[in-house]
């Protein structure tokens, strides 16, 4: 947990994401430890310009924290749909309610599917089947 707080780590660990995403085709997880380090890396991705760069590679979901189920559903709805493709709007953005989360959609032939960012005992950890093209890589932060 002390290099989960430097910015050396936060920012390899992006770039690291940006380089698998680019390479593993379909659905990728991305599991963290907590939702406080989730959030972390998050905010800090978007204050550098990573997270943007992640976007071009796919199309980003992040776990609601907390919740209703019907919002978690929407969130792996969306994520489903963006792996076969019927998610590319054009220049939009759709921000998540009180989750400040935000899934970019933009239409780019360079995008590779979806990566969905979750904690390890969250609700995408437990129990849900992602077979095939919906987890083509499964990643552990921590």
């Amino acid at each position: 947990y002390k290099t989960a707080d430097t910015l050396t780590f936060q920012d390899a660990l992006g770039k690291s994401l940006e380089e698998i995403c680019s390479i593993v085709p379909g659905g990728s997880l991305i599991f963290f430890p907590s939702y406080k380090l989730m959030e972390k890396l998050c905010t800090r991705w978007r204050e550098t310009g990573q997270w943007s760069r992640l976007c071009l590679k796919k199309d980003l979901y992040v776990e609601p924290r907390g919740g209703a189920q019907e919002e978690f559903d929407s969130v792996l709805k969306d994520y489903y749909d963006s792996i076969r493709g019927k998610n590319r709007l054009i220049g939009r953005n759709r921000r998540a309610k009180k989750t400040g989360t935000v899934k970019t959609e933009t239409q780019n032939d360079s995008k590779k599917g979806a990566a969905f960012l979750a904690v390890f005992r969250g609700k995408v950890s437990e129990g849900i089947d992602f077979s095939d093209d919906n987890a083509r890589a499964v990643i552990i932060v921590g």
